[in-house]
């Protein structure tokens, strides 16, 4: 199959996804971003390992699958550490579940993300076991794996 078959193929798959979309079933839409760390004081210029930066998505009306995983090795940014999404958020405040690494943080506390109203990016916590929560700096270098839904603004 050449390029044009496959063009013509996924737009007559689209029109039947908005076909159906029509029809009271829900519209179903997948892609990808590359995301990026920054900084809430200064945006900061960011090496990325590019072998491990990427993002996917699936779209199903306005609730937004993700996927993404980022590494970086060296960075400007400064403040505390942002993580870009591929919508803005809804008014309901997400939490995001996290693997990393090169993060130092207590071993009393745990670390998840969360995307705020209206942010199209999530930040990260510290929680503690007393109840405190802390907005992690930015880190030198690091690795960030996230998945997790958000309801997309409209």
């Amino acid at each position: 199959m050449n390029a044009i078959d496959l063009e013509r193929r996924l737009q007559r798959i689209e029109r039947m996804l908005d076909d159906l979309a029509s029809a009271g079933r829900p519209r179903i839409r997948t892609g990808s971003w590359t995301p990026e760390m920054f900084g809430s004081t200064t945006y900061g210029s960011t090496t990325y390992d590019s072998s491990l930066v990427g993002g996917r998505y699936l779209l199903i009306d306005n609730i937004c699958w993700f996927l993404m995983l980022i590494s970086w090795t060296s960075t400007t940014a400064t403040g505390f550490m942002r993580f870009t999404l591929p919508f803005a958020n809804s008014a309901w405040r997400t939490l995001v579940p996290l693997r990393h690494s090169v993060f130092s943080f207590n071993p009393e506390a745990t670390l998840h993300g969360r995307i705020r109203p209206g942010d199209q990016h999530f930040v990260i916590f510290e929680d503690w076991y007393t109840g405190s929560s802390f907005e992690l700096t930015v880190k030198p270098a690091g690795y960030i794996e996230a998945a997790g839904f958000y309801i997309v603004a409209t």
